[in-house]
């Protein structure tokens, strides 16, 4: 049963009525977790050999497995690699599960068409070692592709001022995710300017990067929402793009 299905009638009805609301006041938009996966539809072609980073137990959420078995069917290969040894091993996915550090590839050099990354980067301490590793296991013209929140977004800013153990209660009632899914933050290379400087040190090209809002955190707090969809309907803008939640972002290899 996926997670969808198992939504209490209250939670169920607060979600509908978020959905009302975002249709009326911001109806452009989107869940950035499908614009990730429209990314990876394109980029990601029947036959490669792919690597997923800091994957869990899982490379989308729960209500978007359909379509991630079918992206992960298009792979010749696909492996994850994730610091917790128990969730790779319960992976829905993976060919290859593999319990290490992203941050020191286990993998031969140039043995992978595709990286991704999906909430991942904004965990990464060294960002750079991290980039100079991904290079290293892609083989030319390989696509380093990965989805994070951009550090300039005002709540991205407040949230990073709020304590641990306040911020992972406020997690499990908007999100349901426990306190052991819950990983510390350090947004090292979270925004456009970050991200294309690192990408020119460690030798990537940059072959798009998409600054996109994404469905209000406060989807779930009733009328709350309005304000954050106003704010969210504001940054449309394209000259407040910086400022927008989230990051999709393409690397090639040369």
């Amino acid at each position: 049963m996926s997670a969808e299905e198992e939504l209490s009638p209250s939670r169920r009805a607060l979600y509908c009525f978020y959905g009302r609301l975002q249709k009326a006041i911001a109806p452009g938009i989107r869940y950035s977790q499908l614009d990730y996966l429209d990314v990876l539809k394109a980029r990601a072609v029947p036959g490669c050999r792919w690597l997923d980073l800091g994957c869990g137990h899982r490379m989308f959420p729960d209500f978007m497995s359909a379509e991630e078995r079918a992206l992960a069917a298009r792979a010749a290969y696909l492996v994850g690699i994730d610091m917790v040894a128990s969730d790779v091993k319960r992976h829905r996915t993976l060919a290859g599960r593999v319990a290490g550090n992203i941050e020191s590839l286990p993998f031969a050099p140039e043995s992978f068409d595709l990286v991704t990354a999906n909430m991942v980067i904004e965990h990464v301490v060294h960002p750079r070692a991290l980039l100079e590793q991904v290079f290293g296991v892609l083989r030319s013209k390989g696509l380093f592709i990965f989805h994070t929140p951009n550090r300039n977004c005002a709540l991205i800013r407040m949230a990073r001022l709020v304590p641990q153990a306040v911020k992972n209660k406020i997690i499990l009632l908007l999100e349901r995710r426990q306190e052991e899914d819950v990983f510390p933050t350090e947004y090292r290379m979270n925004t456009e300017r970050d991200i294309l400087s690192a990408a020119a040190g460690a030798g990537f090209e940059v072959v798009e990067l998409k600054q996109l809002n994404s469905a209000a955190i406060t989807a779930l707090l009733g009328p709350l929402a309005i304000f954050e969809l106003l704010y969210l309907r504001m940054l449309e803008n394209p000259r407040l793009a910086w400022l927008r939640s989230n990051l999709v972002v393409t690397l090639r290899k040369p």
